[in-house]
């Protein structure tokens, strides 16, 4: 593909959700591209998980050795280890992590709240670790509704099953638990249950202590990134499951209860801004909510040096559209377009409804079928990295669920793949349509993945063709060892080396990984060596060696 035409395709995936009103903004290409680096890194991010997506991105953890699990595009980390996240912007890149919150969401839902920094921002976990350790019954154990042996009894365990536990009273003598099979909290004598570790690791706690999410309660601090030419500030941008059930979290020190999508800056006059873009939220304190529909904003007074609410949550205001142009929509996980701003009469009518009684109304006409275009899987279907299966699979899809083409290409074999807004691919005929559907564009070269790996064993890539430029893994699995310790000091014995044209590369290896069955005389374990390697274009000799164990490959890299 000639470079044109990359840059091409990049701008037709993004221009959509960078229109907001009638202009878009002016983002150069590289912008482009690294919102788009940054949505494929991260597209298997999981509950209560961070993703490093692009740029410069630092963060600190409750331990000081898992900083080095954070530091480079494509990094996952927990959120229950992570304090906090700190975006710093460049001349190059375009700083931006995600982060998929639990919140008050349950334990039984699968959804999160999709958080996506960017630009000059800084993030910080304000909820306490909550350590956990798993105990046993040694008898009939009886969970009761508070630490006293006359509590209320909530649920009786078997001997030797298993519970949950995170945390104590201040005397030791009763442990909090989580209900097996329920999301509620219970008390259990701590001398009726045994545990390999200490007790002494849990927080003290009592009846009317909040169990809460980590980042369910955080500070925000932003500040002007400028980019596509100073349209696109940076900022926070926050996006729940849907907009009919809210989800509660605390912001600099203030609730916000939201059904939708936030866009939160720090960066006026040292105020906390949350712009409502889609759905609706109520914001301040519980008593004294402030009702904030899409196309308003409301203002929060903050101290400068703690981030946390100084003053009262100002009157809702209609905000201004240009400061969205150019917001990455396109990179949340529904997608939304920012709502017109209100007027002020609009604001006090929304209100008005909002706080008033709600009315019902029987409606026994039968619904016009609806026009507007959507589209659903219809069974259960593979995510692509490219169009055709010889590219990585990247994850499945659940059957019903609505997903939003924005390109089509067809394969060697004439089969039409579209490819989706968050940069995968599926098979056409995966999909149905519904209501009045524009034609997709069709192209005819399929944009490189930026990503890629070669396994030296078979002397392939696992995700489409190899292309110049791109961030290519090289790895390779000698024999198992017998057993874990021969595994553990295998980098002692000989570190492994891949040479790529007669110059050598760094090497790594991952942990000992258990193969076999676990615990008898058949487990064994692997490492995988592998080194990273930014591919160039021409013929390329690539050899692998550990011990006796040498592979080489001749792979040829397109240029451009």
């Amino acid at each position: 593909m000639k470079p044109r035409s990359i840059w091409y395709v990049i701008f037709l995936l993004f221009s959509v959700s960078m229109k907001v009103a009638a202009q878009a903004a002016v983002c150069p290409p590289p912008v482009l591209l690294d919102f788009a680096r940054s949505s494929s890194a991260c597209f298997q991010l999981e509950r209560n998980e961070a993703c490093y997506g692009n740029g410069s991105v630092s963060a600190t953890f409750q331990s000081d050795d898992l900083a080095t699990a954070f530091a480079q595009a494509g990094d996952i980390a927990s959120l229950s280890v992570l304090r906090s996240v700190t975006l710093t912007p460049s001349d190059e890149d375009v700083a931006i992590t995600s982060l998929a919150v639990q919140a008050s969401l349950s334990d039984t839902e699968a959804s999160s709240v999709a958080f996506l920094l960017y630009g000059n921002v800084t993030i910080e976990n304000k909820v306490d670790y909550l350590a956990e350790l798993q105990a046993t019954a040694k008898g009939t154990l009886t969970i009761r509704s508070k630490p006293e042996a006359n509590g209320d009894i909530l649920a009786q365990l078997a001997v030797n099953k298993g519970v949950v536990v995170n945390g104590r009273s201040a005397d030791k003598k009763w442990l909090r638990v989580i209900i097996p099979d329920s999301q509620n909290y219970g008390w259990v004598a701590a001398e009726l249950v045994s545990s390999q570790q200490s007790i002494d690791v849990l927080s003290v706690v009592d009846v009317s202590t909040p169990v809460l999410n980590p980042f369910q309660v955080i500070t925000v601090k932003t500040a002007d990134a400028s980019l596509c030419d100073g349209k696109v500030a940076g900022g926070v941008l926050i996006q729940t499951p849907n907009i009919e059930e809210t989800v509660s979290m605390t912001i600099n020190a203030v609730e916000v209860r939201l059904a939708g999508t936030a866009y939160l800056t720090t960066n006026e006059d040292e105020f906390l801004t949350i712009n409502i873009l889609d759905g609706e939220a109520e914001v301040g304190e519980p008593d004294s909510m402030r009702f904030v529909p899409a196309g308003s904003r409301v203002n929060i007074p903050i101290d400068s040096e703690s981030n946390n609410a100084t003053d009262t949550v100002s009157e809702t205001e209609p905000y201004s559209v240009a400061r969205f142009e150019g917001v990455p929509l396109n990179n949340l996980p529904n997608r939304v377009k920012a709502a017109e701003p209100l007027t002020l009469e609009q604001i006090a009518t929304l209100t008005a409804e909002h706080e008033a009684e709600p009315v019902v109304v029987i409606d026994l006409s039968t619904p016009e079928p609806s026009t507007i275009c959507r589209y659903f899987t219809n069974s259960t279907a593979t995510l692509w990295a490219g169009p055709g299966e010889f590219y990585e699979a990247i994850n499945e899809i659940a059957a019903n669920a609505r997903v939003y083409p924005v390109l089509q290409i067809k394969d060697a074999d004439g089969a039409v793949w579209w490819q989706l807004s968050n940069s995968n691919w599926i098979k056409a005929r995966a999909v149905r349509q519904l209501g009045d559907c524009p034609e997709i564009p069709i192209t005819d070269v399929a944009p490189a993945q930026p990503y890629n790996i070669i396994t030296m064993e078979t002397c392939k890539s696992q995700n489409g063709p190899l292309r110049a430029g791109q961030t290519v893994t090289i790895e390779f699995k000698p024999a198992a060892f017998e057993n874990y310790y021969d595994a553990s000091i295998a980098l002692q014995v000989d570190p492994g080396q891949i040479w790529i044209d007669e110059r050598a590369q760094y090497v790594t290896a991952s942990r000992p990984i258990s193969i076999g069955t676990a615990g008898t005389d058949q487990e064994r374990y692997v490492r995988i060596f592998s080194t990273t390697w930014k591919a160039t274009g021409g013929t390329h000799e690539i050899i692998s060696e550990r011990l006796a164990y040498i592979l080489t490959c001749n792979i040829t890299v397109p240029f451009g």
